[in-house]
């Protein structure tokens, strides 16, 4: 998610390898979101470790992990280590040895999401994944101000058009997919994003409702709630994900107010685990590490002496 870096800055049935396939909005309380998740998702499902076998993490800025570091040991003293989102992933799992994590992102994917987003969800699909993690993919398929046809976006229509395009490079993976929603930026205008980029209240709305409505239809598809997760991380009050409780204040994105700090990745991860906890994955703590002190233990030593 990095929009001004060119201006600023510079089934349930699961497919074991997928294949080319032909805090509530308070502008509209109708609309309000239920919590991120409750502290201890029902494991009912048969575990299916099969879906860590190969894992595509798919996106721009969050997804490349723009910012964010974590300190290391080396030979030279403590470091700041750059992180991307399929590091913390790796992490995430217990058994690593087992799983090929990869990473398809683009720093500059809000400079034409579409050309980026058809080009990386290619090189994604080629690793023949059995899990796809698409957390930001859609966020510049919402965002940003480049309009379908060319040109710049004049009206909510191009943002909902915008979308249709994004959905259907996500129509092309028909193994698990997890995917995001669209959290409230505007904080970040004026810093990383201009007003002309970000989409009304009500259009945001509307685009997760159309998000919503998109993944209702296709049981291998499931929703990250990072709207709702941003918005109780703003509210001030400590934040439950699984079984971690963040502090209140927690520095989940950078000063720009759009890219996730490593406890912000640290996070999305955590909320990556919540959905894949539920069924039909029913994955339990034998394969996926949620606590984030451990987790971070083991990102560091990845990246040690």
């Amino acid at each position: 998610m990095s929009a001004s870096v060119l201006r600023g800055l510079c089934g349930v049935m699961l497919i074991l390898g997928c294949e080319r396939a032909p805090a509530p909005d308070v502008t509209d309380p109708a609309r309000a979101k239920p919590a991120i998740t409750p502290a201890s998702p029902p494991i009912v499902a048969t575990p299916n470790p099969s879906v860590l076998q190969r894992i595509a993490v798919v996106g721009a800025s969050a997804t490349v992990g723009f910012g964010a570091t974590v300190p290391v040991d080396s030979s030279f003293g403590e470091m700041n280590q750059p992180i991307t989102l399929a590091d913390v992933v790796r992490a995430t799992l217990v058994r690593p040895e087992r799983s090929e994590v990869t990473v398809h992102g683009d720093l500059f994917f809000f400079s034409d999401p579409m050309t980026h987003g058809p080009r990386l969800m290619d090189e994604a699909l080629a690793t023949d994944p059995t899990l796809v993690v698409a957390i930001d993919f859609l966020f510049w398929f919402g965002y940003g101000d480049n309009a379908p046809g060319g040109g710049r976006i004049e009206r909510d229509a191009d943002r909902l058009a915008l979308l249709e395009l994004g959905l259907a490079e996500l129509e092309r993976v028909a193994c698990p997919l997890l995917i995001g929603d669209y959290p409230d930026m505007a904080a970040a205008v004026g810093l990383m994003l201009s007003a002309g980029q970000v989409p009304t209240p009500q259009t945001r709305a509307t685009l997760n409702d159309r998000v919503r409505e998109w993944a209702t239809t296709r049981p291998h598809v499931r929703i990250v709630p990072l709207a709702a997760f941003l918005d109780e991380a703003r509210a001030g009050t400590a934040v439950s994900i699984g079984r971690h409780r963040w502090p209140p204040a927690s520095p989940f994105l950078q000063p720009d107010h759009l890219h996730p700090t490593s406890a912000g990745l640290l996070a999305l991860t955590q909320l990556l685990v919540v959905e894949l906890r539920r069924p039909p994955f029913g994955l339990s703590e034998e394969f996926l590490d949620d606590r984030s002190s451990a987790v971070l233990e083991r990102l560091r030593g990845a990246f040690g002496p």
